[in-house]
This record gives C-alpha cells, structure tokens and sequence, in this order.
C-alpha cells in the first residue's frame, strides 16, 4: 500500500509484515495515486508529480506540473496504467505518460545532451549521476 510514514514520507508499506519497502524518500506528497496493474504509484506535490515503482517502492522520477498552474490539481491513474490523468479546478485536463522506459530516448531526442548535475539532482534526487544519452558527453 502506497501511504505516508510518520514524517509524512511517501513511503510503500507491505500489509502483512507492517514493515516498510524499499528507500526512505524523504519526499512529503499528497494525493497518492495506484496504477491498477499496481506496477507504480503517484505523489501529488505543489509543482509536481513524483512517481514510485509499484512493487519495490523504489523511486523512479518526477514530472514538473505547468508554471502556470493556480488551480488545485488532482491525480489518477488511467485505466491502462499507461500514465496519469491530471485535473485541475480551472476545468484544464491532460495526461502524462509515467512509462519512464520511454522518456530517456524521448529527452535525447528533445535536449540533444545529457542533464546537467544540478538538474539529474533536481528530478533523480539520491541516485548516482549516469549518462542517459550516450551519444552525448555528461553535463557539467
């Protein structure tokens, strides 16, 4: 069960050991989201989406929300578990995909480099830096 520790940490709890799966976060979410092939979870957070791995609770990666964004936006799964439906009180809709299998080829074709220190700290926050578009030298 996707849920928040006593600090308020996403964090994913098995039932029938009570015991706590995978990493400590340390990451503060609300409305928490479940695929229904249960292969991920979703934290809600001022300005973004953070997303866990269903089974191990070992985080994946975050998406940023629009910059301009007021309304109170809420999160669900789509039936598929292909991404998340995101709605906002200003009746604006959208989705976004959370197969993160996709998004490395995806952002080298976008960026033509390698994220930088800053922002694989920004979205990766706790994982070792790596290259994620070996054609292109790391960033600085």
């Amino acid at each position: 069960m996707a849920t928040t520790d006593q600090h308020y940490n996403v964090r994913l709890l098995d039932l029938d050991t009570l015991e706590w799966i995978g990493s400590d976060a340390h990451t503060p979410g609300d409305q928490l989201a479940y695929s229904p092939d249960g292969t991920q979870f979703a934290a809600l957070q001022a300005d973004r989406i953070r997303v866990w791995d269903g089974r191990s609770g070992d985080y994946e990666a975050s998406l940023a929300l629009p910059a301009d964004l007021t309304a109170d936006p809420s999160i669900s799964y789509l039936p598929d578990s292909s991404g998340l439906l995101v709605t906002a009180n200003d009746g604006r809709t959208w989705t976004v995909n959370t197969r993160t299998s996709t998004w490395e080829a995806r952002a080298c074709r976008i960026a033509g480099r390698n994220l930088t220190q800053a922002e694989w700290q920004q979205f990766f926050p706790g994982s070792p830096y790596r290259l994620t578009c070996p054609q292109w030298p790391a960033g600085s």
